[in-house]
């Protein structure tokens, strides 16, 4: 008896979206394109094959969203902390001064206070992986007891501090409302939330940032 399964591209309303950002993001770059380029390229092909990993396979993702939520909040905590980058430019943190311009700070009382970056390419891009990630754990989080229970309280603290120092209004919006979406969770994870959690942190990236 020979099992055969089928290949699945994802369900549409998230693949078709995903291709248009992919093919615009494409028809963004230059002709005579660089070395940022091709490491866009690659990244954006990098996303395609998790993702499809993810559609076909279906995984137990919540531990890799904790080591991201988790190295993601100290590091955007730190940067905010120091008022400046920690040298992790090897693992594609930017070069973060709040007096340079082009850099995303807070302005109060005459004073310039930069805002978390993390890894990613600027806060309101941190504040919406975050939320994100933190509403696609909560549903196992509630369910956590004994040790469990602790260590996800943890992660989830942890995660909102790095997502208030953000500063992205955008992000924070997407986290109050993303878990009063009604769905049937399955494993502390599926589609039908994260498609929803996604419509409406870009709807609210668009709209308040």
């Amino acid at each position: 008896y020979h099992n055969t399964r089928w290949w699945r591209w994802g369900h549409r309303s998230l693949t078709l979206p995903l291709a248009v950002l992919s093919l615009w993001a494409v028809l963004d770059l230059s002709p005579g394109m660089g070395a940022s380029g091709l490491k866009a390229l690659i990244s954006l092909w990098l996303i395609w094959l998790v993702y499809w990993y993810v559609v076909n396979e279906r995984p137990r993702l919540v531990l890799p969203f904790v080591v991201v939520i988790v190295l993601q909040s100290l590091i955007g905590i730190g940067q905010v902390w120091k008022q400046a980058d920690l040298g992790l430019w090897w693992l594609g943190e930017y070069r973060l001064d709040p007096q340079a311009p082009g850099v995303l700070v807070v302005a109060a009382n005459g004073q310039r206070w930069l805002r978390a970056y993390g890894l990613a390419g600027g806060p309101n891009a941190l504040g919406a992986t975050l939320a994100l990630l933190l509403v696609m754990i909560l549903p196992t989080a509630l369910r956590a007891q004994g040790r469990r229970l602790w260590v996800s309280s943890a992660v989830l603290t942890l995660g909102l501090i790095g997502l208030l120092a953000t500063f992205s209004r955008s992000a924070m919006l997407a986290l109050a409302l993303g878990p009063r979406l009604p769905d049937r969770a399955v494993r502390g994870f599926t589609f039908g939330v994260m498609r929803r959690q996604l419509v409406l942190t870009a709807w609210l990236y668009a709209r308040f940032d």
